[in-house]
């Protein structure tokens, strides 16, 4: 989707809402709509990142979603970091991303994933996983707003798991 790559948030969400229509009851829950909602979010939460709604309109938007399964976009997983990867928690209680523009100048979105498998917070585990790339599934369960200077969508999920990976 062009209106991603070019962080072009208001017309990602514009084609998002439009292809949420075209699911049924019987592909609600396919991958493509999973998909599709996390696309959503992302878009939601960039605007919410630069400034074009506030940050309750931006909670607003997202719940549309809440308490839907959602699968991420590809992401690497690096044990620690910080930009636009998956990581362990600072707490070893699960993963997180942040969510940024590009230039990593601007956080969009703070995500934690309540891992199902807790081995995968294990180092053994989690240290074959370094530099892979993954798309996790999981159910958004809370999604909230934080930030003042740099406003931010903060979402929680819960049962997650790893979708697919790289071998």
């Amino acid at each position: 989707m062009p209106h991603l790559e070019k962080e072009e948030w208001a017309g990602a969400e514009k084609i998002a809402k439009e292809l949420f229509k075209k699911f049924t009851k019987e592909t609600d829950e396919s991958v493509d709509a999973q998909a599709m909602r996390y696309i959503y979010l992302c878009a939601v939460a960039g605007q919410v990142g630069d400034k074009v709604i506030t940050k309750e309109e931006g909670v607003k938007r997202a719940n549309l979603i809440k308490g839907k399964t959602v699968v991420t976009a590809y992401c690497v997983f690096k044990p620690k970091g910080m930009f636009n990867l998956f990581s362990i928690s600072e707490e070893n209680k699960g993963w997180n991303k942040c969510f940024s523009n590009n230039s990593a100048t601007t956080i969009y979105m703070f995500e934690h994933y309540d891992m199902d498998d807790k081995e995968l917070l294990k180092e053994p585990v989690y240290s074959r996983l370094e530099g892979k790339e993954m798309r996790l599934k999981a159910v958004v369960k809370e999604i909230t707003a934080g930030g003042f200077a740099m406003p931010r969508l903060d979402v929680n999920y819960s049962n997650v798991d790893i979708y697919d990976a790289e071998p």
